[in-house]
This record gives C-alpha cells, structure tokens and sequence, in this order.
C-alpha cells in the first residue's frame, strides 16, 4: 500500500508539475499575444500616422495648387485690366491727336479767309486809293488848267 501510495503521489506531484507548467505555457503564450497585439496596434498607429501626414501633404498640396490658380487667375485678370486700360489710353490719346489736327486745320482755314479778306480789303483800298489819287490827278489837273 505503501508503494501504491507513494506511486499515487508521484502521479499526483507528476500532475501537478505538468499542471505548473501548462500554466507557465498559458501564461507565455497568453503574455505573447498581448505582445504581439500591443506590436500590431502600435503597427496600425503608425499606419495611420503615415496615412494620416500624406493626406495633410495632399491636402496643403490641393491648398497650394488651388492658391496658385487664384494668383495666376488674379495676375491674368490684372493683365486683362492693364491692356484694357493702355487700349482706352491709346485711343484717348488718337482722339486728343485728331481734335489737335482739325483744331490746327480749322485755325490755317480761319487765318486763310482772314488772309483773303484782309487781301480783298488791302485790294480794295489800294483800288480806292488809286481812284482817289486819279481824282485827286484830275482834280489838280482841272485846277491846273483853270488857273
């Protein structure tokens, strides 16, 4: 009974060896999994860190392209305005031109009629003049002939 007994107990210290280290065998491969899952979350953190600064680049990228259209659109816009302006400015400027030339061809066509009028006037008078010298000739003449 004694051997049984001492059989049993080394069954039972057997089992309870086996059962210590099916425990230790738990506990590693539970203490693994927290491992490896605490590895895959700081994996998927850094996953989406990553996903997360490329999608700030993209958008400060869309922001930058679309700041760029609007200063070019701005720039052509000012261009537009510009050209706009020298174009007005241009024909302003052709317009004061004209105006000068006729004002200037109107003033020669007034000192032309003032100059034939003043030539018709100086004709006239000298034609009165002559005439009145004539006379006066005849006059002096007949005065002459009467003395």
């Amino acid at each position: 009974m004694a051997r049984r007994s001492s059989g049993l107990r080394a069954v039972v210290k057997t089992a309870k060896i086996l059962n210590r280290i099916s425990k230790q065998i738990e506990k590693d491969r539970q203490r693994q999994q927290r491992e490896q899952s605490r590895q895959e979350q700081a994996a998927n953190r850094a996953r989406e860190r990553y996903h997360r600064q490329i999608e700030q680049e993209e958008r400060r990228a869309e922001l930058e392209r679309a700041r760029i259209a609007r200063e070019e659109e701005r720039a052509r816009q000012q261009h537009e305005r510009d050209l706009a302006r020298i174009t007005r400015d241009k024909l302003r400027q052709e317009k004061e031109n004209q105006r000068s030339i006729e004002k200037a061809a109107r003033e020669e066509s007034r000192s032309q009629k003032q100059f034939w009028k003043d030539e018709a006037i100086a004709g006239k008078e000298a034609l009165a003049n002559r005439e009145q010298e004539r006379a006066s000739a005849k006059q002096d003449a007949i005065a002459k002939f009467l003395r």
